[in-house]
């Protein structure tokens, strides 16, 4: 019983530790996508990153930026997750 409550507080830190970690990964995805499509004045910080992109395709790396940024992303590090509490838990050994 001791051994649970020990591995459910690891699990609860490293998710602690994802947050920072998933945010950079978050942010730095936004400016690659901004460089990729050739945006200008790209400023960015933990939370927000701007860019001014051409006319012709100011709503494209922005709505590329949201599907990866916002669904992919998070999904990976979900994955990463499971497995790693899963493996810490010792499911299925």
């Amino acid at each position: 019983m001791d051994t649970d409550i020990i591995k459910i507080i690891i699990i609860v830190m490293l998710g602690l530790l994802f947050v920072p970690l998933y945010m950079y990964v978050h942010e730095i995805t936004h400016k690659t996508i901004y460089e990729i499509y050739k945006c200008k004045n790209i400023s960015m910080n933990l939370l927000r990153t701007k860019a001014i992109c051409p006319n012709n395709d100011s709503k494209l790396p922005t709505a590329i930026n949201e599907i990866i940024g916002y669904n992919i992303v998070p999904l990976l590090f979900g994955i990463f997750f499971y497995f790693i509490s899963k493996d810490i838990m010792g499911v299925n050994k």
